[in-house]
């Protein structure tokens, strides 16, 4: 998004901004979930000198209200439509007030997309509300407290003689699932089985069968997870793909089955992608195995799945999945009582120098870990505190001066202090003018050599009396984000 607005300078310094262009870059400032720079952009258009708005620019904006859950916001805008008191006066349509109703459903909020088709009803004008209408309040009471009252909006399009579509079929089964009536859930499966004789754009697809697969699961009917996935390999109109896959594996682990069935599926979900590499497993599906067999302590299923993850997966592999990863290893060399092993990942986790916090199940892993060995060896340095510092003894009675720091100069260039950071992670930068802290760098930051240190610097970290106590301090760091205090 950095790139479209430097690109965007320049074409408003050559005069070449119309309203399509920057329609187009606030789709783009939506789609990036970026809610203030489409705020800003909006308020430049409808600036007297600008290139003004129209009902896509209206469109736009409300999608990109909902997406960012204020949906208050977008109502305001629709309503001031509505009464003509919107800038560039923009004439208010179907679409409009379908973006409304589909940013309500996605928040799960059935009752204030009821509330705004029967606001602006007039939009609609005497056919009623279209299919893509109901299929948004289908999904909104799918999402909501009540998922159940789904039905009774297909009720409501029956007696208007509507035909559902596929996407219709599909939310009523979720709303099924979620409501946890899965006997209606395969009624409707086999109304759509029937329907599918007469054309196969009703038929049972792969998203109906894995919701369905779901809800058995969470049920604990890991027969009927085995069941369905046998009808969806015997289906015609349903193809599994990678997701399909996936989430019969996770359905497996659910229902109770993670090292028989899950593995199965697994193991011919690989095999397949020999053939047809866009079957290869996502990260998701291999950490599921990794959890389900770190819990029985099966380190060598653990250890071969994190290999085969690192070079087998589909997609990129985050920190946050290495980090796991290493935790889920951890996990099971403890269950299985092999501490050496344990010790010895829990030393190489480089994931810990990025900053990544662990989980909770990381850490109760590794605070097991450190009861086993007796707590002979300390493995939570620096998080442990000495005994010789009290939790009631004053900041300013234990840190080192800012000078002892040896802080680094705004005006410095990341090249000259390199070496600065061989044993620390991060370091004060103070101000050429009066030597006071405006920042800090940290090692990670320093990939561009020739930045300078004030281009790569962090704020700030938040301050704190030099008379408040250590315990002070340390509920400062044990808040999330928040690894770094000044005193």
């Amino acid at each position: 998004i950095g790139q479209i607005f430097e690109i965007l300078d320049c074409a408003k310094e050559k005069k070449l901004v119309n309203r399509k262009t920057m329609n187009a870059v606030m789709e783009a400032c939506v789609h990036c979930g970026d809610i203030h720079r489409t705020m800003q952009l909006f308020q430049y258009m409808v600036q007297p000198d600008a290139c003004g708005v129209d009902e896509i620019t209206y469109g736009t904006l409300i999608k990109g209200l909902g997406k960012a859950g204020l949906l208050d916001a977008a109502f305001q805008i629709l309503e001031s439509m509505d009464l003509g008191t919107a800038p560039g006066k923009p004439k208010l349509s179907l679409i409009h007030l379908n973006t409304l109703i589909n940013a309500c459903a996605n928040a799960g909020d059935a009752r204030r997309a009821r509330g705004a088709l029967k606001r602006y009803h007039s939009v609609i004008k005497d056919e009623g509300p279209s299919l893509v209408t109901y299929n948004m309040l289908i999904k909104g009471y799918a999402r909501s407290e009540n998922p159940l009252e789904a039905l009774k909006v297909r009720e409501e399009m029956q007696l208007r003689g509507m035909q559902l579509n596929k996407l219709s079929w599909n939310s009523l089964v979720m709303a099924c699932v979620r409501g946890q009536d899965m006997d209606a859930a395969l009624e409707i499966l086999e109304e759509m089985k029937e329907a599918g004789k007469y054309s196969v754009d009703l038929a049972p697809d792969v998203v109906t069968y894995t919701t369905l697969i779901k809800g058995l699961a969470d049920a604990g009917n890991l027969d009927g997870v085995l069941k369905m996935v046998a009808e969806m390999k015997a289906s015609t109109s349903c193809v599994i793909d990678r997701v399909g896959y996936t989430a019969i594996i996770d359905a497996c682990i659910t229902a109770g089955s993670p090292t028989g069935n899950a593995l199965t599926f697994f193991q011919e979900m690989e095999c397949l992608a020999k053939e047809d590499r866009r079957l290869r497993p996502r990260v998701h599906a291999f950490l599921s195995m990794m959890r389900a067999f770190s819990e029985i302590g099966d380190v060598e299923k653990v250890s071969l799945l994190k290999s085969r993850m690192a070079v087998g997966s589909a997609g990129h592999i985050w920190a946050e999945d290495r980090l796991e990863a290493d935790e889920l290893l951890i996990e099971a060399a403890v269950v299985s009582g092999e501490i050496t092993l344990a010790r010895n990942v829990l030393k190489n986790m480089t994931s810990l120098n990025k900053a990544l916090h662990l989980s909770q199940r990381g850490f109760t892993a590794i605070v097991r870990l450190q009861a086993m060995t007796n707590f002979t060896e300390n493995m939570f340095q620096p998080f442990i505190i000495s005994e010789q510092i009290s939790l009631k003894a004053s900041l300013e009675s234990i840190i080192p001066s800012l000078k002892t720091l040896q802080p680094l100069s705004s005006s410095q260039k990341v090249k000259d202090v390199l070496m600065c950071f061989l044993d620390r992670d991060v370091l004060p930068v103070v101000s050429d003018e009066n030597g006071q802290c405006i920042g800090a760098v940290h090692a990670r930051d320093c990939n561009k050599v020739d930045s300078l240190l004030v281009d790569v610097m962090q704020d700030p970290p938040s301050l704190i009396p030099g008379t408040a106590s250590v315990r002070t301090a340390i509920d400062f760091l044990v808040a999330p984000r928040v690894t770094l205090v000044g005193v």
